[in-house]
């Protein structure tokens, strides 16, 4: 290019339509060659499509705010123009940060745009305009997030105005379930609340989850996604946070800066955009619980020791965690109260009701903490729990969740229900040293990231436990040994397993001296650390005497794949352990030891036996006994065989088994530590 061409981009302001923003164009909707198609702006200008300058509705921008604009390129003064904003009338000016599309750009605005701008700083947000192909008329149906109260969904053209009553008419409200009284009725979503969304329609592509751990108002920003497989969900222009969305339904969050009013709602699948229109209120209630509907448990814990937040059973006073009795505090995890003060939220217990201490936002989108102090004459037993704001209450007693208060107070606490002594404790158990610096802290923190959630540090803590099992460090070092002795001799007389505890011990100490992964050069340190203990292994009297020196390589070999339960022949190993012997006799004990080391390391091994090494360890690492030792009632394997049949049911999936969590939650576990 030669010279610089230059061309007039959308009408000039008059002296009664002024623009006393910047402009700030930026070029959008490039090509493979990255040719860009439109150019987007600031203006505050009203002008139509066709660029004229107009005082009226007809124009693009009546309101005469800075907004966003759009024209193809080449510019030209006639357009054809479209605005791709939408910002409430809050002065000063914006800017557009492209992308490679219009339909994803980042802007700076003041104001509240439903998304919790309090202070209305000057703040940078982003914007999804997803394309629009299909207007479906299909039904729309909304719900509580925690329990799936229905909720009413108002007519798609329903806008925020003086005329609406508080409580929609009764003929866009769906009929109540006769189980729920009408003051457990909703009446809309609150800011900030858990909702899901049902259609006549199919709503998503394919299924899509956002786990807890990748939810987050203090790491992430938006806190959740705002797209997910393609499907978005929008609240009067203000982006919906994603946990879920599948064919059948959307879990999405209320955005935490909407007033109340009744405001249009709508999903777009990918084009197809179903419309409805949501009623905000200050606050609808909702208790999460263990069915994710009506009934079932509601997830409270016990606050009352501020390090620890234990499930119920609940007592009327509790160990404050320094030895003092005081009066229980229960900490309920609900949605839908985002916003309110403690002193207008009633928690009713059977029939005691209690004014809430304290509310807080969890670091979890859409989930809030209420705490209350349970009074000397709370009602007791297993209990349904009923939280009220004002006139929006959650579920009413007859579908409510329950909890379980017992009369008296708290049993001792058990150190084992603290974060820091849990973690050190499943490094002692399964790999036999202090934790590490690192590890230790990481631990923990998955554990403390999930707050006062009950349900989240229950889970947190199985798998935190179970990770020490299935970590590098114990796999190449204890369960390294439980397969050499697998290997070696076989399972014991009478018993489906091949090791003791006694024998157990000493072996996994010697072979994980000094290992600590990704520490220094531990993969030398391991691997010496076999070499010295496969030498030693295969000089023990016992190994000697049950492999005489008349044994040629071959059957060496294939009596220790005959022990192990492998058939020689199928081996993948076999040849290569057959093979350390071309130089040396059979009776060379270096050979045996690569031999031995091969067999125990050879794959097929290592898969046949990985859940029952897996129980055992239960037993060896929580229990510390053999299976068969009291104060198993039998003294023999039944114990053992049920966890095993359990966890073979479920192709080795522990969670689903319940195997780590039975254990832990044992009786005769949590004795190691208290009561």
């Amino acid at each position: 290019m030669t010279t610089d061409t230059f061309a007039q981009l959308g009408p000039r302001a008059t002296s009664t339509q002024i623009d006393p923003v910047l402009h700030v164009p930026v070029f959008t909707d490039y090509d493979a060659a990255l040719h860009p198609a439109s150019v987007m702006w600031t203006s505050a200008l009203n002008y139509k499509s066709d660029g004229t300058l107009v005082t009226d509705s007809t124009g693009l921008n009546p309101e005469s705010d800075a907004q966003i604009f759009l024209a193809p390129l080449p510019a030209q003064t006639t357009g054809p123009f479209t605005r791709i904003s939408n910002f409430p009338l809050v002065g000063g000016g914006t800017g557009a940060i492209a992308s490679n599309s219009r339909r994803r750009f980042a802007f700076t605005r003041q104001g509240e745009l439903g998304l919790g701008n309090l202070d209305g700083s000057n703040e940078v947000f982003y914007e999804l305009s997803p394309p629009i192909t299909t207007e479906s008329t299909g039904t729309l149906s909304l719900f509580t997030g925690a329990s799936l109260m229905t909720v009413p969904v108002a007519s798609p053209t329903a806008t925020p105005s003086p005329n609406v009553s508080p409580t929609p008419s009764p003929s866009p409200s769906p009929s109540p379930s006769p189980s729920v009284s009408p003051n457990a009725v909703p009446v809309g979503l609150a800011a900030g609340e858990v909702g899901v969304a049902q259609a006549t329609i199919s709503l998503a592509p394919s299924s899509a989850t956002v786990s807890n751990a990748n939810a987050s108002e203090s790491k992430r920003a938006p806190s959740l996604p705002i797209e997910l497989n393609g499907v978005s969900v929008s609240i009067n222009g203000a982006a919906c946070g994603l946990y879920a969305v599948s064919s059948s339904q959307i879990r999405f969050v209320v955005p935490i800066g909407l007033t109340a009013g009744v405001y249009p709602l709508a999903i777009n699948n990918n084009g197809t955009v179903i419309r409805g229109a949501l009623t905000i209120v200050g606050a609808q209630p909702d208790i999460f619980t263990s069915t994710n509907g009506p009934g079932g448990r509601a997830l409270v814990c016990n606050a009352t020791n501020p390090a620890v937040c234990t499930p119920e059973p609940f007592t009327v006073t509790t160990n404050d965690g320094t030895g003092t009795q005081a009066a229980t505090i229960l900490r309920v995890s609900l949605t839908g109260v985002r916003n309110t003060l403690p002193s207008s939220i009633t928690a009713t217990i059977g029939t005691t009701a209690i004014i809430a201490s304290s509310n807080s936002t969890s670091d979890l989108p859409g989930t809030d903490l209420v705490t209350f102090t349970l009074p000397s004459t709370v009602d007791v037993g297993d209990l349904p729990i009923v939280i009220t704001v004002g006139v929006a209450s959650s579920r009413d007693s007859s579908t409510a969740p329950h909890i379980t208060i017992n009369a008296g107070a708290s049993p001792l606490p058990n150190q084992i229900d603290g974060t820091a002594f849990f973690v050190r404790q499943q490094y002692l158990d399964f790999l036999n040293r202090e934790p590490d610096a690192a590890g230790n802290a990481f631990w923990q923190n998955e554990i403390s990231s999930c707050g006062g959630d009950a349900q989240c540090i229950q889970v947190k803590r199985i798998n935190t436990s179970a990770a020490f099992f299935l970590s590098i460090e114990f796999q190449q070092t204890g369960y390294l040994v439980y397969r050499t002795y697998k290997a070696a001799y076989g399972n014991l007389p009478n018993s489906p397993v091949p090791i003791t505890r006694q024998q157990f011990l000493p072996d996994t100490r010697e072979i994980g001296n000094g290992v600590i992964v990704n520490q220094g050069d531990w993969q030398k340190q391991l691997e010496d650390n076999k070499i010295a203990y496969f030498a030693d292994f295969v000089t023990r009297s016992q190994f000697t005497g049950a492999y005489p020196a008349n044994l040629t390589a071959q059957g060496f070999v294939d009596q220790l794949y005959t022990n192990a339960g492998i058939a020689p022949a199928s081996a993948p190993n076999r040849a290569a352990a057959i093979s350390e012997f071309n130089s040396a006799p059979p009776t060379d004990s270096a050979a045996r030891a690569r031999a031995l080391r091969l067999v125990a390391e050879d794959s097929m091994l290592y898969q046949q036996e990985f859940n029952r090494a897996f129980v055992l360890m239960e037993y060896f690492g929580y229990l510390q006994r053999n299976p068969n030792d009291p104060p198993e009632s039998t003294l023999d394997y039944q114990g053992y065989n049920f966890w095993l049949g359990k966890l073979n049911q479920f192709n080795g999936d522990y969670i689903k088994a319940e195997m780590v969590k039975a254990f832990i939650s044992s009786s005769e576990y949590r004795q190691r530590f208290g009561q």
